[in-house]
């Protein structure tokens, strides 16, 4: 498993890649390669059966009034609306937050390790839409494009 997970991240590579975009001021969003995504399918399954608490680090509040901005964003797409209320199913869910940093009533928020001390605290990268965002989140890939591993 360890030998599967390895890769050579090319860090000179990619820090010169950084440096140089920066210096031209580009501004985009990476494309993710399909190395990366197996990856991250890998690291999924992998912590997936891990304790409960990962999966419950945050819960959905009174305050949603069902934008439905979160089920947009969830690079997992295991957030839906049932009664103009998002519900979270734990199946597949990566753990990224990004359901918590866009809720315009900050009805998502962290449970753990304790409730949130700043829950009107939130993370959203002005140089990156929300369009931007929805478009980068999207996980949709064939699955007979990605190699199958064990587990």
């Amino acid at each position: 498993m360890k030998e599967q997970m390895a890769m050579d991240k090319q860090v000179g590579k990619h820090l010169e890649e950084i440096r140089a975009a920066i210096q031209a001021k580009k501004k985009g969003i990476q494309k993710t390669s399909l190395a990366e995504k197996t990856v991250h399918k890998m690291y999924t399954k992998m912590v997936h059966n891990a304790p409960e608490t990962i999966w419950a680090a945050f819960r959905v509040t009174d305050a949603c009034v069902g934008f439905g901005i979160c089920t947009r964003v969830c690079p997992a797409g295991c957030i839906h609306l049932e009664d103009q209320h998002a519900v979270h199913g734990k199946e597949g869910c990566q753990a990224c937050y990004a359901c918590v940093h866009v809720c315009p009533k900050m009805a998502v928020q962290f449970t753990l390790p304790q409730p949130e001390k700043k829950p009107a605290a939130r993370y959203r990268n002005e140089h990156v839409t929300l369009c931007e965002l929805v478009k980068a989140n999207d996980q949709t890939t064939d699955e007979n494009d990605l190699p199958k591993f064990a587990g």
